[in-house]
């Protein structure tokens, strides 16, 4: 092997690393996700991931955007999802904060409306709501 193609086989392979690693740091997801880049399937699998779900980055903008007052329906949602996700880590007090936040931004709402018996279910029990 020629020092060539030595030279052209770890750029082949660095570059698509270096990308993905950034990549996917900027999505919000644990940067070590961006090395099934050089995976072949799971580089696949890693692009249908990142299209499929929300970003954290995402989660965390919507959840600002009520905390400003600016939120549409669709940060509600996303946040009411991310209350959820934390539940189900135990973080109950930051779950508990984000459902308040989507009563008061959304008054007379469904969305409210969930989100208050979600909130005074987990004040309860300290258990996931259904």
């Amino acid at each position: 092997m020629s020092f060539l193609e030595f030279l052209l086989i770890l750029v082949s392979v660095a570059l698509p690393l270096v990308i993905g690693v950034s990549l996917v740091d900027k999505t919000g997801h644990n940067r070590w996700l961006g090395l099934l880049v050089v995976v072949p399937l799971a580089n696949i699998a890693l692009l249908l991931y990142l299209l499929a779900g929300t970003w954290p980055i995402r989660r965390e903008l919507a959840v600002r955007r009520l905390r400003d007052g600016n939120g549409n329906t669709e940060d509600g949602m996303i946040a009411y999802r991310e209350a959820i996700r934390l539940l189900r880590t135990r973080r109950h007090e930051d779950a508990i904060q984000i459902f308040g936040l989507i009563e008061s931004n959304f008054p007379d709402s469904q969305l409210a409306g969930d989100a208050r018996l979600s909130r005074i279910e987990a004040e309860k029990t300290g258990a996931r709501p259904a």
